[in-house]
């Protein structure tokens, strides 16, 4: 009897990334389906309980937030790494796609007092990350005022992810967004030139 092929790790999370969004879906849009008969945090309980996947699953569904899965075999490997992150993982890389952007400004930034305003408004390891990738983003941009660069990497870092989710298949990119709290990505339309060049970014960042 030939016996079936094993189910590679990846594969197995791309299924219950497709079958079983309420196992990942941020509590709170949980709790909202609910209409507040349960909290986010009993929510979050449940979804700690692998056997109640199925069950919340149902609930966003019915809900008309789980678009149909078929389309999702478009969706190409790269993507399909991503995608299956956690929140946390997709925020981080976001933050670093807004660095990849901002990376040769971060470079020009060399006048110690300069340095030190950078410094004291972005993230350290976000620093680096852009110093060893100066030729990645767009070159000539300049902070027009290095106390608030920790506020324009995130920015131009979520509109590089939007732009990524743009280009996914729909039912990838409804699960991907069920991840985050509703409104919690609120940076406005995409401007030009996300629309070209995020997603480019974004998949850099994401590693």
């Amino acid at each position: 009897m030939t016996m079936p092929a094993p189910v590679s790790e990846d594969e197995s999370r791309w299924c219950a990334f497709l079958r079983l969004p309420g196992g990942y879906a941020h509590p709170q849009r949980l709790a909202e389906t609910l209409g507040g008969a349960m909290t986010p945090d009993l929510c979050a309980a449940l979804q700690a309980e692998p056997r109640f996947a199925a069950r919340l699953t149902a609930l966003l569904d019915t809900a008309g937030l789980v678009p149909p899965a078929g389309a999702a075999l478009d969706c190409a490997d790269v993507d399909r790494s991503i995608a299956v992150r956690g929140p946390h993982e997709l925020t981080a890389a976001a933050l670093r796609a807004g660095a990849l952007y901002w990376a040769d400004a971060i470079a020009n930034v060399v006048l110690a007092p300069d340095v030190e305003a950078l410094r004291r408004s972005l993230d350290g390891d976000l620093i680096a990350f852009g110093l060893a990738n100066r030729a990645a983003g767009a070159q000539g941009l300049r902070f027009d005022d290095l106390t608030g660069a920790a506020e324009v990497v995130a920015r131009d870092g979520w509109y590089s992810f939007l732009a990524w989710v743009a280009q996914l298949p729909a039912a990838v990119a409804g699960r991907l967004m069920l991840k985050f709290e509703d409104g919690a990505i609120t940076p406005g339309p995409v401007p030009d030139p996300f629309g070209e060049i995020g997603p480019g970014l974004y998949r850099q960042a994401a590693g």
